[in-house]
This record gives structure tokens, C-alpha cells and sequence, in this order.
């Protein structure tokens, strides 16, 4: 901020010094003559103004154009990438976890009946030492 300021505060002083010059080495030019000069040197920046507009649109329409053209295959690639990490997710899942679970409960099951067996068989013939 404060170099902008510093900027803006120089470009008054140049300004007010090329007026002043200006007045001193043509005086006849008078107040009519300097605000032709003013005149002269607005259209100059509207001008340049517009021109730097112009490229920046030009420039934007660019950007645009191309992140049209990058976005798509950047997306596409998202797309497939996410449907092959559905894919296999599906695959383990059925292919591996469900088999084990199945295998897990089945054996947890198996086991729940051995226990139960030998709880009940401890009963009649003493103390069990399965817990």
C-alpha cells in the first residue's frame, strides 16, 4: 500500500511539474492550450486504457478455452478412476471379505457348539476347565 501511494504521489509532482514547465517555456499557450494538452493526453490513456482491456478479454477467453479442453479429459480420467476403485472394492468384497466372514461365522459357530458340549459334558462328569 504504501508504495502505491509513493507511485501516485510522484506521478502528481512529474505531472505538476511538466504543467508548470510547459507554462514557462510557452506562456502564450495560456490556460486554452493546456487544456487541449489535457485533452490530448486523456484520449492517449482511454486509448491505452482500451487496448489493455481488449487483451485481457483476449486473454481470458483463452483461459477459458483451455480449461474447456483440459477440464474434459482431467474428468474423464476422475470418472474411470473412481469406477476401477468401485470395481475393485466389488471384487474384494465378494471375492474375499464375504468368503472369510462365512468362513469366520462358520467356525465361530463350530467352536460355540464344541464349547457347549464340553460345558455340558463337565456338568455330569466334574469341572470343566474350557471357558
Amino acid at each position: 500500500m504504501k508504495n502505491e501511494t509513493v507511485v501516485a504521489v510522484v506521478t502528481l509532482i512529474v505531472l505538476a511539474a511538466i504543467v508548470f514547465a510547459v507554462v514557462q517555456i510557452y506562456p502564450a499557450i495560456g490556460l486554452s492550450g493546456l487544456r487541449d494538452i489535457a485533452i490530448i493526453i486523456l484520449v492517449l490513456e482511454s486509448f491505452i486504457v482500451t487496448l489493455l482491456l481488449a487483451i485481457v478479454v483476449v486473454l481470458l477467453w483463452q483461459l477459458v478455452t483451455m480449461l474447456k479442453k483440459e477440464i474434459k479429459p482431467v474428468l474423464a480420467s476422475a470418472r474411470q478412476t473412481a469406477d476401477t476403485v468401485k470395481g475393485t472394492t466389488t471384487f474384494v468384497s465378494d471375492g474375499l471379505v464375504a468368503p472369510l466372514i462365512k468362513a469366520y461365522s462358520l467356525s465361530s459357530g463350530v467352536l460355540g457348539i464344541f464349547r457347549g458340549l464340553i460345558r455340558k459334558m463337565g456338568r455330569k462328569g466334574g469341572k470343566s476347565h474350557v471357558r
